[in-house]
């Protein structure tokens, strides 16, 4: 596998540095002249192992995502429920088997 350049060009350390003094990816991109992909998935990667970088938006133009507490908000929508009236349901959708994984589901339920 490759390494990508452009992630081994600026150090760990600098990279964390000027995330957490950062207002948002674009400045992160900017000031270690990266793509903002590139600094997006580099966070991800700090932070899967381990390393507590503060939540920044993609851009200052960006609206940022609201938190929710979804107990309280099906509690609501009980609350608010019809008497005797359907629930609307959502029904996932069968995954596609990847290679290999058809012939060997089959032969467990055959």
């Amino acid at each position: 596998m490759a390494k990508n350049p452009e992630k081994d060009a600026v150090p760990a350390e600098t990279f964390i540095v000027t995330w957490q003094g950062a207002k948002c990816m674009e400045d992160v991109a900017g000031a270690l002249e990266l793509k903002l992909e590139s600094v997006r998935s580099r966070a991800k990667s700090l932070v899967a192992k381990g390393v507590r970088l503060k939540q920044i938006p993609k851009s200052l133009n960006s609206t940022p995502r609201i938190q929710h507490d979804y107990s309280k908000l099906a509690n609501l929508a009980e609350q608010h429920l019809p008497k005797g009236s359907a629930v609307f349901t959502v029904q996932s959708r069968p995954r596609k088997a990847k290679d290999g994984e058809g012939a060997a589901a089959g032969a467990a339920e055959g």
